[in-house]
């Protein structure tokens, strides 16, 4: 083997410990198999912060004295960061080669803290930033404002209840709030009394609402007009002239100008006819407002 330290020549006497080099040290080693199968001894491990360290020391490489440690750091092999490698390449590397040319950088223990400082800096930024979330989402008063969370609950568009909205703005009408349903962006004007607070351990993918068995009565009714519905910001009406997009099934047909029919309540969908006189039920975030 081949041994070089990056503060001195290259030198060929044998080295039997690290005791020679400082923490951080960039250590350039090359060492030699006599035959594929035996083992040089370098096991390696990846760490959460993306780096590769040396795990384990056996077979050649500590039977050769070289001053390779459990912690040191591997930071490149012939030549080649191990970032650009990836840790099936390394291994096949020290597995199947004779020769190959490593370097490796020293343990630092300061370092080591620096990175948990930075760690746990991390994890404190990511839960102020989830507890800010959770201030926002989840009011601790009464209070309703622009950019809270609830789920509808009792509104006459029944296929919108327990969906999970997010709250725009004060409606025209008084003790009303338009909020956007975040499963398909369309708005809806509701009363107060429909926005149940939204609980904590709610899943958007995995909602066990229960439905309700009686129906309202007349006067309990949200009166949720077509109009309401609208997407991007924008108030869709029977009669308008838009275009279609986002269609998967039928994708040749995007780009094709509608003419905007009635609302279906039940499947939530409008009904447009196209330029042929066919007719067909799109969602609202299927439309776009032709100016």
């Amino acid at each position: 083997f081949i041994l070089c330290h990056t503060r001195s020549k290259t030198s060929n006497k044998h080295t039997s410990n690290s005791m020679n080099y400082k923490p951080g040290d960039l250590v350039h080693l090359q060492l030699s198999k006599s035959e594929r199968r035996q083992e040089s001894g370098l096991k390696l491990e990846e760490r959460p912060n993306g780096r590769i360290y040396i795990r384990k020391v056996t077979g050649l490489v500590k039977r050769r004295g070289l001053p390779v440690e459990p912690g040191d750091e591997l930071v490149s092999l012939h030549g080649t960061d191990v970032e650009d490698l990836g840790m099936p390449e390394m291994k096949r590397i020290i597995k199947d080669e004779l020769r190959f040319n490593f370097s490796i950088r020293k343990y630092d223990p300061e370092e080591e803290e620096d990175e948990e400082e930075e760690e746990e800096e991390e994890q404190y930024q990511e839960q102020y930033r989830d507890d800010q979330q959770q201030q926002q989402y989840y009011p601790d008063d009464d209070e309703i404002r622009p950019g809270c969370h609830y789920i509808l609950e009792g509104i006459k568009l029944k296929e919108y209840n327990g969906e999970r909205v997010e709250v725009i703005q004060p409606a025209q009408k008084k003790g009303k709030w338009e909020v956007e349903v975040l499963s398909c962006q369309a708005v809806l004007a509701v009363r107060e009394d429909k926005l149940v607070p939204i609980p904590q351990d709610y899943d958007d993918n995995n909602q066990e609402q229960e439905e309700e068995e009686e129906e309202p009565e007349p006067e309990e009714e949200e009166e949720v007009e077509e109009h309401m519905l609208s997407v991007e910001g924008y108030i869709i009406q029977p009669g308008d002239y838009m275009k279609l997009r986002g269609i998967k099934k039928k994708a040749k047909i995007n780009g094709t100008f509608v003419t905007v029919l009635k609302l279906s309540a039940i499947r939530k969908e409008w009904k447009v006819e196209l330029p042929d006189g066919s007719k067909m039920s799109v969602p609202g975030c299927n439309l776009r407002h032709v100016q």
